[in-house]
């Protein structure tokens, strides 16, 4: 595998399409969601220690084509945000949310996505816990796909349970893609990396 591969082929002026859906329902039947799905622009970068980190989600993040790894910058020093040389079902305390946290790494492989057979690598993370009366689950689900970018999803799902369990999701994917000013609107929100 070459040390050329870009897992994270972000820019200035690139943009992202993000999906955001809010869903509550029971189980009696009730509920509703609702969808929106903003663009947003990278607009912003920094230079540090001869790396370009560029700014998304109020972070800033710089791929490391030769450690093949995803760098993120946080109060005056540079973390690992992703490891794509971590092997499949270990386990890491990786930065990508701006805090230590640990990811069970899904390992490399091949898949052919949007045509091409790409190096394609994927990652998560979980926490349960309970804050009152409730039960929260919070998913974090990222896929990468050498020289497109990435696929990252968060999900939160609590739970009440007390007399009848009401159910809260909120889910939040980002879908960040390499194309022109002249394809962005043509971008389906039904696009996945794993296709």
């Amino acid at each position: 595998q070459s040390s050329a591969q870009n897992y994270f082929p972000a820019k200035t002026s690139d943009q992202f399409q993000e999906e955001y859906l809010k869903e509550w329902y029971n189980n009696f039947g009730g509920g509703w969601e609702e969808y929106t799905y903003p663009k947003i622009i990278i607009s912003d970068s920094l230079i540090f220690n001869n790396k370009t980190y560029y700014k998304y989600n109020d972070k800033y993040f710089s791929y490391d084509s030769l450690q093949k790894q995803l760098l993120i910058y946080l109060d005056g020093s540079s973390h690992i945000a992703v490891d794509f040389n971590q092997p499949n079902n270990s386990t890491k305390v990786l930065y990508f949310l701006g805090f230590p946290k640990v990811w069970l790494s899904n390992g490399t492989s091949i898949k052919n996505i949007l045509g091409t057979n790409r190096l394609f690598y994927s990652m998560h993370a979980d926490t349960t816990y309970q804050q009152g009366p409730s039960w929260v689950i919070d998913t974090w689900t990222l896929e990468f796909s050498d020289g497109i970018g990435l696929n990252y999803s968060y999900y939160r799902k609590t739970q009440i349970s007390n007399p009848f369990t009401d159910t809260y999701v909120y889910r939040h994917t980002v879908l960040l893609v390499k194309i022109d000013t002249l394809q962005i609107n043509t971008i389906n929100k039904n696009i996945s990396l794993v296709d």
